[in-house]
Parts: C-alpha cells; sequence; structure tokens
C-alpha cells in the first residue's frame, strides 16, 4: 500500500495555476469552494534569494507591498487610480464567503517586517519538490504565522516559470518531507486510499495535514525569460504584437516583478491552500488575477494592454499610484461584484 501511495504521488501532474487559461477566449468565473482565505493581517516574509540583487528591484516591491493599506485621503492625487483602491477589490471578496457579516468588509493588513537576504546556498534553480521547501524551512525556522516570499535575483532561475506564469504559488505540507503538496496530488491520494480499501471513515487521520504553509516564488525577467515575463514592458517572444510600454519606474525587470507579485498575491490571499476562491475546476484551477493575465486597462486584447496613463516626466505607464506618489502597473483581477476583470483604470470599482 506505501509503494502503491508513492506511485500516485511521482504520476500525480502537478497544479499548472491557470497557465492554459486564455481570458480573451476562455470563459470561467471565480466561485468560493469551501477553504478559507486569509484575512485581517497578513505577515509576508520577503527573502531575496541569490547573490546579484538590484536595490531597486528589491525597493519596488516593498513600496508596493506598503502602497495596498496607504491611505487614500492621504495623497494630493484626487482622482488618480490607487493602488489602495486596487486592494479593495480583493477585500471585497470577503463578503463573497458563505455566512459572511453584512456591511463593508473589513481591511485585509499585508506587511512585511521580516525580511531576509540569503545566497543560493541550495543552488541557483529554485525547484518546489525540495530546494524551496528546504528553503522556506530553513529561513522561516517553521513559522507558519508568515508568508514566505522568495524573490529570485537574474543569478537564479526558478523551475516552471515562463511557461504562463512568471510568478508562482504553492503549499509546502510538512507532512510531504522535502517536497511540495498540492490539493490535486491529495485528491489522488484519496482515491487511491479507496481504491485499496480504506473508505472514507479512515480519512480523519489526514486532519490537520492539510493546513500547510503557503508561499510565493517570483522569478527575475532581468535573465529569465524576458520575452515573456518582461511583457509589457519588451516585447513579447511570441503571439500577437501591440503598444510596448515604458516602466513606470524606468527599471524593466523590477516593474516586471512587481506586476508577477501583485497577481500571485492576489491568488494567495484568495485561495492560500488551493481550495478558497478560484475558477475552472480543483483539476485546472484559475485564480482571481489568473483568469485576468495581460489585462490592465480598458480595450485589452491579446498583444495589447489596454489604456492605461502616461506620466508627463518620466514617460513611464502606470495605472495606479501607491506610497509617496511612487507609480505602478498592476494586473487586472476578478472583481466578484461584477463579475468581470477590473483595474483602477476602469469603473466598476469597490466604491461604485
Amino acid at each position: 500500500m506505501i509503494l502503491y501511495l508513492f506511485l500516485l504521488l511521482w504520476l500525480a501532474p502537478s497544479w499548472s495555476y491557470g497557465v492554459s487559461f486564455d481570458p480573451f477566449t476562455d470563459k470561467t468565473e471565480i466561485t468560493h469552494h469551501g477553504g478559507p482565505i486569509l484575512t485581517r493581517e497578513v505577515n509576508l516574509m520577503l527573502i531575496f534569494y541569490g547573490d546579484d540583487h538590484d536595490d531597486d528591484q528589491k525597493n519596488l516591491i516593498r513600496n508596493f507591498i506598503k502602497s495596498l493599506n496607504e491611505d487614500r485621503k492621504a495623497t494630493s492625487d484626487k482622482g488618480v487610480p490607487q493602488v489602495s483602491t486596487w486592494w479593495k477589490v480583493v477585500e471585497a471578496y470577503q463578503a463573497a464567503v458563505p455566512g459572511a457579516n453584512a456591511g463593508k468588509p473589513p481591511e485585509i493588513k499585508v506587511i512585511a517586517d521580516k525580511q531576509k537576504i540569503t545566497s543560493p546556498k541550495y543552488g541557483k534553480v529554485l525547484t518546489d519538490q525540495e530546494i524551496i521547501p528546504n528553503l522556506i524551512k530553513d529561513v522561516t525556522h517553521g513559522d507558519n504565522k508568515v508568508i514566505p516570499v522568495i524573490v529570485a535575483a537574474k543569478d537564479v532561475t526558478v523551475q516552471g516559470l515562463c511557461t504562463g506564469k512568471c510568478a508562482d504559488k504553492g503549499v509546502v505540507a510538512s507532512w510531504f518531507v522535502g517536497g511540495r503538496v498540492d490539493w490535486l496530488m491529495f485528491r489522488w491520494i484519496f482515491m487511491g486510499l479507496l481504491i485499496v480499501g480504506w473508505g472514507e471513515q479512515n480519512f480523519s487521520i489526514f486532519d490537520g495535514i492539510i493546513e500547510g504553509h503557503a508561499y510565493i516564488v517570483v522569478g527575475n525577467p532581468e535573465t529569465e525569460c524576458p520575452g515573456a515575463c518582461g511583457w509589457p514592458f519588451q516585447e513579447a517572444d511570441s503571439g500577437p504584437k501591440g503598444p510596448i510600454l515604458k516602466p513606470p519606474n524606468g527599471n524593466m525587470p523590477g516593474d516586471a516583478m512587481v506586476v508577477a507579485f501583485a497577481g500571485a498575491l492576489v491568488d494567495t490571499i484568495l485561495s492560500p491552500q488551493n481550495t478558497g476562491f478560484f475558477g475552472g475546476n480543483e483539476f485546472e484551477p484559475y485564480g482571481p488575477a489568473t483568469v485576468c493575465r495581460g489585462i490592465f486597462g480598458e480595450g485589452a486584447s491579446p498583444g495589447n494592454p489596454g489604456k492605461v496613463l502616461t506620466d508627463p516626466k518620466t514617460g513611464g505607464n502606470y495605472n495606479a499610484v501607491g506610497n509617496d506618489g511612487n507609480k505602478f502597473l498592476v494586473p487586472a483581477i476578478w472583481n466578484p461584484k461584477t463579475k468581470s476583470c477590473w483595474t483602477p483604470m476602469m469603473k466598476g470599482g469597490p466604491y461604485d
């Protein structure tokens, strides 16, 4: 039986996180699947992994996180789309959870007080089967109250990126030594147990195991597939060609990493254990940011990011302003109110 379970784990495909989903041609709807979402205060631990980190890129990610809960009244740019308004759509999902209290959803405060810069002692290719779980265990010391965010330096590559995704989310399960377990794998195991005759009455032995350690990993498009993950700030290697935007902060890799990180953060907050809000099905789930991939403003189409703003001083393109006036390009999110993709450049936001 043990051999059978190991075969199931070995043969089970990994979760694709919407790699094959095309927001312009495929149709779906984000629904709740019974699992938890992250609320109140979310503590991120930034892990800058590698030898060749760019300080500007690190600061862009830090400033973006600070911008999520920026007081909109504190900005002097009245009427300008805000990062915090974009984040209000994520907070709005709390009202869509069955049994949620009526009224305005409470704030989901994101902080990143804990940060770590570490050399690539586990190797320069991050894999979710061994290196990422061991890195997380080493850096967090088993602290499940933080969500590790691994940010790759330009001398580090991340296995599985570039094929439709430039950041990833996952769950490290403590019982699976040295590996990551997706819910898809878990269901394969469950089916196997039923086949060998355990029955559902014995499935309770897994209680508590399913609460694994959620994490995010962000690739660096300065060297890793810039033609895929540098878009829309660089011409894409494939697909329709459209307008190329100028990075809002003049740093193509850093601004592109913010886009990738923002999408992965949304999908993690709303489905940390891969059982919360997603479209598609459990075998091919699409998170609220994944279903809107490639959309940044009105009129977006394949190869065309849509209508965005231009900074008259720098020429940089953006669709949201954050703390201290920092400008960002944020990805569209599935708005549970309008049931459509939304960015701060569009109507139908959380205040409409």
